[in-house]
């Protein structure tokens, strides 16, 4: 990371490093830790308002709560100041302007700034010492954006983000007509550290020009190419076909499905139970509904027994669990996707609710890039062709062997044949379906909650 390399050049640089979610701050903390000439020298910097309960022992030690550790504090100005890096989410920064902080940071790093809305962003700015000071703002334009539930916000462009903003119509940031950064003012990373060469090959293809050089560490990204569970030895993707059908229940506009949730709870007890052996710590369960993922951590709790669990040491609480949204910026060894929809005629309302999913390509980069060493996709085909992107990974799948279930009919992977379908499945109407879905930005419905961190 860019701020290990400020930390050891200059030993008396002073760092902030700020993520719009408490998960990011805390991943970054964590890293940070594994560098023993930094391990006395870092502070996570929490808002008061977090449960201590929901900090892990490694990052309490760091972080400003009392000596019991039982509840979070607000340090003395002298206490932060002496640390060379401090940890913050973008919103808890300001507690730390409170303390007249001001200036303090010789350098202020924000990562998944893309993530951030902008008044978010500029928020630690305050912080930076204006005479020498430094921003680098690190980010990925091509996943998810701010998520916002206001409409006027969303009319006024604050879902776009300032990393967007800039890359979009600022005049050093934007591509020449070669179509090149300016190398003094971007920085495109192209080495992919997190997952299988196979896992990135779509989304590397899709979104970034082929450019992304897998470079993951090969034990780490290689761990399940023997699993038994793959159809295909080495090749550590499944598509697990099911026909379900999706349903509502009359309080939410929410979908869930319930033969997708009884797979994805297969694949989790042979992960964990099976000669694999897959730590539950290690699992992520990405579901695009709120309504599947509470049906999904019910059945966790119902269908896996805690007598089985407490033989290995574990329990299904931790099993990360949650929407797209949830995992911006996370990872895991193995992720299950579950795609929920069986019938492309409910797309018109899932627009109407601002909940679309299979037609938003920043989410589905986000979804099927989360992955490290194996990642699962149950869902129904003959819906998900419909879209270029999702048809893309499918081809990919069926292609090299991890397909599972009944054969996909040939022509669902021609171009011509699926336009010819999606036309008879939703009409004139899908284009207009994209674009709305696109132009709200992902704006979830009440139900779909997503909890800005402090």
């Amino acid at each position: 990371m860019l701020f290990f390399q400020v930390c050891k050049r200059d030993l008396e640089s002073k760092v902030l490093v700020c993520a719009p979610q408490n998960y990011a701050a805390d991943l970054i903390t964590e890293l940070l830790l594994e560098e023993k000439f930094l391990a006395n020298s870092v502070l996570r910097f929490n808002a008061v308002s977090r449960s201590c309960f929901d900090i892990s022992e490694k990052i309490l030690r760091v972080s400003n709560c009392t000596e019991k550790g039982d509840k979070l504090m607000l340090p003395l100005k002298s206490d932060i100041a002496k640390n060379q890096i401090v940890v913050s989410t973008l919103i808890a920064s300001g507690r730390l302007v409170s303390a007249e902080l001001n200036d303090h940071f010789t350098h202020l790093f924000i990562d998944e700034a893309g993530f951030a809305t902008e008044p978010e962003t500029v928020i630690p700015l305050a912080l930076l010492d204006p005479r020498k000071g430094q921003l680098v703002l690190a980010g990925d334009p091509e996943q998810l954006g701010p998520i916002l539930r206001s409409s006027l916000a969303i009319s006024n462009r604050f879902d776009m983000s300032l990393l967007e903003r800039l890359m979009n119509t600022s005049g050093p940031y934007v591509k020449d007509k070669q179509g090149s950064y300016d190398n003094k003012y971007v920085t495109k990373l192209k080495q992919s550290f997190r997952s299988h060469p196979d896992i990135l090959k779509v989304p590397n293809e899709l979104f970034y020009q082929s450019e992304l050089q897998p470079c993951g560490n090969k034990k780490e990204v290689d761990e399940l190419c023997e699993s038994e569970l793959l159809p295909k030895k080495g090749f550590p993707l499944i598509f697990h076909r099911v026909d379900g059908r999706e349903e509502q229940e009359k309080s939410s506009p929410s979908w869930f499905n319930r033969l997708e949730v009884i797979e994805v709870i297969n694949y989790v007890k042979k992960l964990i139970f099976g000669p694999s052996e897959v730590a539950p710590e290690d699992i992520g369960i990405i579901s695009p509904y709120i309504q599947q993922v509470r049906k999904i951590r019910q059945a966790l709790n119902d269908e896996i027994s805690e007598e089985d669990l407490a033989q290995i040491g574990a329990h299904t609480d931790e099993i990360t669990l949650g929407s797209v949204e949830k995992f911006q910026g996370n990872e895991r060894k193995v992720i299950i996707l579950t795609t929920v929809r069986g019938d492309a005629s409910n797309f018109k309302q899932d627009v109407k609710f601002n909940i679309g999913f299979l037609r938003s390509p920043k989410r589905f980069n986000v979804a099927i890039t989360r992955a490290k060493a194996l990642l699962i996709v149950i869902g129904n085909p003959i819906i998900l062709c419909t879209d270029d992107k999702w048809r893309s990974l499918i081809r990919h799948i069926v292609s090299n062997g991890g397909y599972i279930g009944d054969p996909i009919p040939e022509q669902l992977l021609d171009e011509s044949a699926i336009q010819r379908l999606t036309e008879e499945m939703n009409g004139a109407s899908i284009n207009e379906s994209c674009e709305a879905t696109e132009r709200s930005n992902f704006m979830l419905h009440q139900d779909d909650t997503f909890e800005r961190d402090v």
